[in-house]
């Protein structure tokens, strides 16, 4: 499972880049292994150094991540990191 959200996020590249995005890691259940049917993926958005990363920001790079992943719940918590 993890191997298809890393390529998907990776499909996604260009689109987070544009809303500032640097990196996406993915932590939790899903890394480790053990992720359920009912489980969300938790990941950390690094926000590129240059530029305003705003909460509208963090919000759109959701919105693309749940489409990639065709996943109801992306997040459980959002947390941006610059």
């Amino acid at each position: 499972m993890l191997n298809s959200i890393i390529k998907r996020i990776r499909r996604c590249r260009r689109a987070l880049s544009r809303t500032g995005v640097q990196h996406v890691s993915v932590f939790g259940s899903v890394a480790r292994g053990d992720a359920g049917s009912g489980s969300d993926i938790d990941a950390i958005i690094v926000s590129m150094p240059t530029g305003l990363f705003t909460l509208f920001n963090l919000v759109r790079a959701r919105e693309i991540l749940e489409n990639a992943q065709k996943w109801p719940r992306f997040f459980e918590q959002l947390i941006g990191l610059s």
